[in-house]
């Protein structure tokens, strides 16, 4: 049987990639699950009621869980190498990145950076309470991408920007796993030790107590259980003075002071307890107590507590809409000029370029941003219930008032709620604001009869989105952030896409503009056996959309001009292996050649980096 191995992943990238690592992993049983922070100790304190040995898991999570539960806990680091592939992820970003972390995140971040010449704001923390001004100060200084552990990322997501997570790739959860394996060897031969003296003390016919200042008690052999009463409970959950009736009355600090043995009457009974200062005790105040037999009772008392966390919905911030185009970037100074209006507002734009993140984000930066934003999809067969209310409940206008009301697809709506929500908009007092979007205005403009009069009223400020085909040099910046989100939904540690690649994916028509193109990378980065997107995998793509790529004289996506986030110091068209091998270099000709301290430094084991130097080998 192996050891019970608890992994608690604060991604589902992470869970992935444990489970498929665990499958060559002959002395674990591994069980997987995702829970971040609040939720990572709820199941780690489940796994230590089932059996479990011991508990894996990562940053800020390990640290909560480590303090709620007795069970060891391994950390699963971030390696340099996760640093170098997130590095090679962002390098042409056109956004400003910036590194939001702790110091081991940090210290990282600032060796790789050296070592390749890369230029990167880093924004330290000390401790969780910081996280939020320190992104507030990132963000103020001009960062638009936040690359950071997950409570870094998630705070930046959650007020309204863009982050980055530092996933841990096959390197560190390795160097996680062989940590876990050492541990649990020296924790079962601490446990051959304690058991061999628990059986020389449990044979003695005095009780023996280790307690500790206040009495609370550290131990007791089964003789002095039986004295004191303390049946079959744990005995490391007592404190005396609470337990044994006239401990209090006999010793008010909670323990007898060293010396000779003392007659005394605890629980009914007459006992002979006598005190040894343990050498070293400490600060703990520890003593030995030898107490003589005598039969006793005592009563069980245990309480627990557990703690609930709230969930909050994300916020849209304009920082959220991505990209530098002119076409795109003239629609977001449009839109945070309407914020500043109560005016009703028509977005107009194709599937999938944003229609409802840019009325979410207008919302935000509007003076009802503390009321509520409700959404009202006039296409679907449930549109009545939506609108009036289900079984009694509050309408939509009632729950949207004094916020934002969004009608989305009002193309489709039917003329019985276009003339609800007309009349919503003839109010007095303008209650709610109305934003209504449709897809592709063409004819709505000239429509007649209800449609036109409310089309009218909702058009008091009209916004066009571009379509992804008028923007295409975002795609790349595009294609960055989706397959960052993708490696930590998946567990991939994708750095990037071959340039011919991204030639073939700006080529492509892209009915369904972002949206399709967010779930073609998610595609792409799950069908990637490397740290590449493929050319070959985006000619495959293109096929089966039923679309043929453009080839030649076209436009290298990105665009000149762009600006570069990152100065290498080696070849762009360095794999990333290549990458790895100029690191491990580098490093071990500054430690003259010393692997251990080589290892060290870039956060894996000495096994690991001797792998990968030799494979970084020239062939024969």
């Amino acid at each position: 049987m192996g050891v019970k191995v608890m992994a608690i992943a604060p991604y589902p990238g992470l869970k992935e990639l444990i489970l498929e690592m665990a499958r060559e992993l002959p002395h674990f049983e591994v069980r997987a699950e995702v829970g971040d922070l609040t939720e990572g100790v709820r199941l780690a304190r489940q796994a230590e009621a089932e059996g479990c040995d011991l508990i894996i898991s990562r940053g800020g999570t390990a640290n909560l869980i480590r303090s709620a539960v007795s069970l060891p806990v391994v950390d699963i680091g971030i390696s340099g190498y996760d640093l170098l592939r997130v590095f090679t992820l962002v390098k042409e970003s056109a956004s400003r990145v910036g590194i939001v972390g702790f110091p081991n995140i940090c210290n990282g971040a600032r060796l790789i950076g050296s070592l390749l010449d890369l230029n990167v704001p880093m924004y330290e923390l000390g401790s969780e309470d910081e996280v939020v001004p320190v992104v507030r100060r990132a963000v103020g200084d001009g960062v638009q991408l936040v690359l950071g552990d997950a409570v870094s990322v998630r705070t930046a997501q959650r007020l309204g920007y863009h982050g980055v997570l530092i996933t841990s790739g096959r390197e560190s959860i390795e160097k996680a796993f062989e940590d876990a394996w050492s541990l649990y060897q020296a924790i079962e031969r601490e446990k051959e030790q304690s058991r061999l003296l628990e059986a020389a003390l449990g044979a003695s016919g005095e009780g023996l107590v280790v307690a500790e200042a206040g009495g609370a008690v550290r131990y007791a052999n089964p003789a002095a259980c039986e004295l004191l009463g303390l049946g079959t409970e744990k005995p490391e959950s007592v404190r005396l003075p609470e337990r044994i009736a006239g401990w209090a009355e006999q010793w008010p600090g909670g323990l007898p002071e060293p010396g000779p043995g003392r007659i005394v009457r605890l629980n009914g009974r007459s006992l002979t307890i006598r005190a040894e200062r343990l050498p070293a005790a400490g600060r703990s105040g520890a003593v030995v107590l030898a107490i003589r037999p005598a039969p006793a009772g005592a009563e069980d008392a245990r309480e627990a507590v557990e703690a609930a966390a709230e969930s909050r919905a994300l916020p849209a911030t304009f920082g959220q809409i991505l990209g530098h185009a002119p076409a795109i970037r003239a629609a977001v100074d449009r839109a945070r000029s309407y914020a500043l209006s109560d005016a009703n507002l028509w977005l107009d734009g194709e599937p999938g370029t944003g229609r409802l993140l840019f009325a979410r984000a207008i919302h935000s930066a509007s003076a009802r941003s503390t009321g509520p934003f409700v959404a009202v999809c006039c296409s679907s067969p449930a549109w009545r219930d939506d609108w009036f209310g289900r079984d009694g409940g509050a309408s939509a206008p009632e729950r949207a008032r004094g916020g934002t009301l969004y009608l989305a697809g009002v193309e489709e709506a039917p003329d019985e709620l276009l003339a609800e929500a007309r009349r919503l908009m003839e109010e007095p007092g303008r209650p709610v604001r109305v934003i209504g979007s449709t897809e592709g205005a063409g004819g709505a403009r000239r429509a007649r009869g209800e449609r036109g009069a409310f089309l009218e009223r909702l058009g008091e400020l009209y916004l066009p989105l571009p379509p992804l085909r008028e923007r295409k040099e975002d795609i790349p910046e595009l294609c960055r952030v989706f397959i960052a989100q993708a490696n930590e939904a998946f567990g991939r540690q994708v750095v990037g896409v071959r340039e011919e690649a991204l030639r073939l994916l700006a080529g492509l028509p892209w009915p369904r503009n972002v949206s399709g193109l967010k779930r073609a990378v998610e595609e792409l980065v799950l069908g990637s056996g490397d740290f590449y997107i493929e050319e070959e995998q985006a000619r495959e793509l293109a096929v089966r959309l039923g679309a043929e790529p453009k080839r030649g004289g076209q436009e290298r996506a990105g665009g000149a001009g762009a600006e570069d986030a990152f100065v290498l110091s080696v070849p762009r068209e360095a794999t990333l292996s290549e990458l790895e091998r100029l690191i491990i270099e580098r490093v071990l000709e500054e430690e003259g050649g010393n692997q251990s301290r080589a290892a060290k430094r870039l956060g894996i084991n000495r096994t690991t980096l001797w792998r990968k130097a030799k494979e970084a080998e020239p062939g024969e």
